[in-house]
């Protein structure tokens, strides 16, 4: 009896020390979302805002001062949303950009949950 109690006891103190860098991996994986974030004027009203993709103008498509229901003024300056797996769509300087991520760093956009903010993001940042 008193072995299958130590066995126990043994097995219980593994689990209690293992279970936090278990919680703490499982964390950090689910912080960002392929493809997440809301779009358009509720990216607007929740203050979802672009990441590092901002300043990739040059590789993207002005879609002029207005897309989905948001017009770029000072208000919508730095919002941003994934439109698809692959477009990440921002305001700046009175212009709505579209950008391909694998035009920039990454291969596709996603949302960052802890940030409020979408960028796009290469597959080895979500592992």
């Amino acid at each position: 009896m008193l072995r299958i109690i130590s066995r126990t006891a043994l097995v219980l103190a593994a689990l209690v020390l293992a279970a936090p860098s278990v919680m703490i991996g499982c964390g950090a994986k689910s912080a960002k979302t392929k493809g997440g974030g809301v779009k358009g004027a509720v990216a607007l009203s929740d203050g979802q805002l672009v990441g590092a993709a901002k300043g990739n103008e040059s590789k993207g498509k002005d879609l002029g001062a207005t897309y989905e229901q948001v017009t770029c003024d000072d208000s919508a300056q730095g919002i941003g949303w994934c439109d698809d797996d692959g477009t990440i769509i921002f305001c700046d300087g009175g212009h709505v950009w579209a950008v391909e991520c694998a035009d920039v760093d990454g291969g596709f956009c996603g949302e960052d949950i802890d940030l409020n903010t979408v960028d796009c993001y290469v597959l080895a940042e979500f592992n």
